[in-house]
């Protein structure tokens, strides 16, 4: 039976995996929208930037630092007081999974304007 350390150390290199795609489609949708070419049909070929976008891609940089410290932690025998608690690890891990919802729940909500919501009705 496997140990429950390296069940803990595969979910976290499928966390730091995620997190790298997140980082590559964040960027990716950054660069985007900040060099639209003329004649796009998005914003009307108008250059913007979306700020949740941003949080994401902070929050996947964020991820991408604390999942190798944690593996080292859970893989080596070293004490680092608090952050390799128990305490540490699920503070950590659930400041990252606000991030990640609050993140997701904004980028994935359309935005109704007050003028459209009267145009609808």
């Amino acid at each position: 039976m496997a140990s429950i350390n390296r069940v803990r150390v595969v979910f976290y290199v499928a966390l730091l995996l995620f997190a790298i795609i997140l980082l590559g489609l964040t960027a990716q949708r950054l660069n985007y929208t900040t060099h639209l070419p003329v004649g796009d049909p998005l914003n009307g070929g108008r250059s913007f930037h979306d700020p949740i976008i941003a949080e994401l891609l902070v929050t996947s940089i964020l991820t991408i630092l604390w999942a190798p410290f944690a593996i080292y932690i859970l893989s080596g025998t070293s004490d680092y007081g608090l952050y390799t608690s128990f305490l540490g690890e699920a503070t950590a891990l659930f400041f990252l999974f606000m991030f990640y919802v609050v993140g997701a729940g904004i980028a994935s909500v359309r935005h109704i304007t007050f003028h459209a919501l009267i145009s609808i009705s």
